[in-house]
């Protein structure tokens, strides 16, 4: 029998949750009424204002996430054929996507680098540089965070891999909260992983959905390699200066680990040598990432390649049955309703008609002005969402157009954009590798809205600079 005040506090939890649900849903359904029945002032059409209204009701429930933003993305697919805002055809269009099924062929790879503990063993030989010392331990896994993009691309894998092993490593060592170490590192492992997400083309699905804009909006298209010249330095910078800042905000309680090496060692023994199965995968990896460097993804199904390698008996390390599950199905959902309410917004005429309204409030504003309000923008609407994919589906369209209207480049400040979607640094709510290590109770959200502060003061300061001195030199000049 649970005691009171935990029963207390779960139905009070049940509560707010469905003053949240009935809050949200009936806004979002107001939205989508005022979009079909509001007067249309001149200038508008009523497509262009059911598009307004689907947007507002799509901001609406992933904001509250009154629904889950899988059955939102659902939501949106129905809704606009149904308000005839684009065609039925258009609206699933998305899902036809060569994206998504790059996307397919990662999260199966990532599951069978998970599968077969190569990125555990990875990982701990890394750790064991640093030979039990704190700070260089801190730093180490910053950096594996980091470099692990590489290995495993996607945010929140490498969220719960890497607290899965420190916290096994702080538990060994009876390094319990309340542990200044223990607080900088599970608050800096979502944000690391956040971060390093913009650093590659395939860091996540919002980066892979936002190349997929540029080239259907711009007709500009990014290779593997191109973003990762431009894109990595800003990554791996944020995450350097990551370092000093979270040693001065959170003082580390001891200078090196009580039996660490020890206990890393014995972790490293029991994985023993390579097994075939990681062979195979370090094979296929070898090959994947052949194909990303020689640029060939977009007219060739590298990801897709991989996954069947990996899938074949005799060859592969696991079944579809097992590989299906590690496939996010929610995020492809929601990647191809974000394809399908860019799509409505841009051919109803609903991004030409803000950007302009933006323009005659900004326009004035020199090109780091704009990029300086464009980075604000995002922000703020981050914080009103759980993943990266809503606020760049919201807002990449918009930003794009504007920048056109300003004869800056839009590539240049749609980079912007993109990477200022990675400052969800503020709440545990604003992603779901902070909700996962929220949880293990060794920071607070006002030791996370700290430290957010000054690495959204960081993020914008090295990208500002990336983009004004660096991007013009490998070819993203500021204006057209």
């Amino acid at each position: 029998m649970q005691p009171a005040h935990v029963t207390g506090n779960l139905k009070s939890e049940g509560i707010k949750k469905k003053r949240t649900f009935f809050l949200g849903l009936g806004l979002a359904l107001l939205a989508l009424v005022l979009g079909v029945a509001i007067p249309v002032p001149s200038g508008w059409s009523p497509a262009e204002f059911r598009a307004l209204g689907v947007l507002v009701f799509a901001l609406v429930l992933w904001a509250t996430e009154a629904l889950d933003s899988t059955v939102t993305g659902l939501a949106v697919l129905v809704v606009l054929p149904a308000l005839q805002v684009i065609s039925y055809e258009d609206s699933m269009s998305g899902m036809g996507s060569t994206m998504i099924w790059r996307l397919v062929g990662i999260f199966v790879f990532t599951g069978a680098v998970q599968k077969c503990g190569l990125d555990r063993r990875v990982a701990y030989q890394v750790l064991r540089l640093a030979r039990g010392n704190v700070k260089i331990f801190f730093f180490l896994i910053l950096m594996t965070s980091f470099l692990f993009i590489f290995l495993v691309p996607a945010a929140m894998g490498r969220t719960v891999l890497l607290s899965t092993m420190v916290l096994g490593l702080l538990t060994a060592m009876n390094i319990q909260p309340p542990s200044a170490l223990g607080k900088s590192i599970f608050l800096a492992l979502p944000m690391v992983s956040l971060i390093s997400s913009t650093s590659i083309i395939v860091g996540a699905s919002t980066e892979i959905y936002a190349a997929g804009l540029f080239q259907t909006i711009l007709g500009f298209k990014w290779t593997y390699m191109s973003w990762l010249i431009a894109n990595l330095p800003i990554g791996l910078i944020t995450i350097i200066l990551m370092y000093p800042i979270f040693l001065w905000l959170f003082p580390p309680e001891m200078g090196s680990f009580p039996g660490g090496q020890g206990f890393l060692k014995e972790a490293i023994q029991e994985l023993g040598p390579l097994t075939v199965d990681e062979k195979r995968v370090l094979a296929v990896f070898s090959m994947l990432l052949v194909l990303w460097l020689a640029d060939v993804s977009d007219f060739f199904p590298a990801e897709l390649l991989a996954a069947i390698a990996l899938l074949v008996p005799g060859i592969g390390v696991f079944t579809w049955k097992e590989a299906s599950k590690q496939i996010n199905w929610g995020t492809l959902v929601l990647f191809g309703s974000g394809l399908a309410l860019a799509k409505a917004l841009t051919a109803t005429g609903v991004v030409d008609h803000l950007s302009r309204l933006l323009l005659q409030v900004v326009g004035g504003l020199s090109a780091v002005g704009l990029a300086a309000v464009v980075f604000l923008l995002t922000v703020v609407v981050r914080l009103g969402m759980s993943n990266m994919m809503g606020a760049v589906a919201t807002l990449l369209p918009l930003v794009l157009a504007f920048a056109g209207t300003v004869r800056v480049n839009p590539v240049w400040l749609g980079m912007v954009c993109v990477i200022a979607s990675a400052s969800g640094f503020f709440f545990p709510a604003q992603s779901p590798g902070a909700i996962y290590t929220y949880a293990y109770g060794y920071y607070t959200t006002k030791d996370m809205l700290r430290a957010g502060i000054w690495m959204v003061l960081v993020l914008f300061i090295v990208t500002t600079f990336i983009a004004s001195f660096y991007w013009p030199l490998v070819g993203i000049p500021v204006h057209v």
